[in-house]
C-alpha cells in the first residue's frame, strides 16, 4: 500500500468513525431520548465541507489522472462522481430536517431518522465503493507525481476538525471524540 493510499484510507477511517458518532445519535431516537442535534448537525457539516473542499478536491483530480491511465474506468468514475452530488443532497436535507429539530417547531422525528438513514448508507457506501474499486487501481497505475498532483489539488488549508488546533466551528466535535477515544 502506498503512504498515499494509506493517508486516504485514514481520512476515510475517521469518516466512518464519525458515521459511527451520527449513528448512535440517531439511536437515541429508538430509546426515545433526545439525540445531541448540535453534535449530529456539527458531523454532518464537517463531512460535507471537509469532503466537499478538500477530499472531493483531491478525488476529482485523482478521478481526471485515473481516467488518463485507463480510460475504461470512466464509467465507474462518473458514478463516484454522480454518488457525490447525492451526499451533497442527502446532507442537505437532513441539515435541514436538523433545523427544525432546533426550532420552536414540533417536528416529527420520522423525517429527521429518514434522512439521516439515508446520509449513512450513501455515505458509507461511497466509502466502500472507492476503496473496494478506486484506491486499488490509483495505487497500481499511480507515479509518484500522479499522487503529488492529487494532494497539492486540495491546497494546504488545515483540516478544521482534526487539525491541531481545530478550527472554532468544530471545537466541541473534537473534545467528543477525544473523550470517547480516551474512554475506549
Amino acid at each position: 500500500m502506498t503512504g498515499q493510499a494509506s493517508l486516504w484510507r485514514a481520512e476515510h477511517a475517521a469518516f466512518r468513525m464519525l458515521l459511527s458518532m451520527l449513528e448512535r445519535e440517531l439511536a437515541a431516537f429508538e430509546r426515545g431520548a433526545v439525540p445531541d442535534h448540535g453534535l449530529m448537525a456539527d458531523v454532518v457539516t464537517y463531512l460535507e465541507q471537509h469532503a466537499e473542499h478538500a477530499h472531493r478536491l483531491r478525488e476529482e483530480a485523482a478521478f481526471e489522472r485515473l481516467v488518463a491511465h485507463d480510460p475504461s474506468l470512466s464509467i465507474l468514475l462518473g458514478r463516484l462522481r454522480q454518488e457525490h452530488r447525492v451526499l451533497a443532497a442527502c446532507a442537505a436535507e437532513l441539515l435541514a430536517r436538523l433545523g427544525e429539530l432546533e426550532s420552536e417547531v414540533v417536528v416529527s422525528r420520522e423525517p429527521v431518522e429518514s434522512a439521516a438513514a439515508t446520509f449513512l448508507v450513501y455515505y458509507r457506501h461511497h466509502l466502500a465503493v472507492e476503496e473496494r474499486d478506486f484506491l486499488p487501481r490509483a495505487e497500481v497505475l499511480f507515479t509518484p507525481d500522479d499522487w503529488a498532483a492529487v494532494f497539492a489539488a486540495a491546497g494546504s488549508e488545515a483540516d478544521p476538525l482534526f487539525g491541531d488546533p481545530p478550527g472554532h466551528r468544530f471545537a466541541e466535535l473534537r473534545r467528543r471524540i477525544d473523550r470517547e477515544a480516551g474512554a475506549g
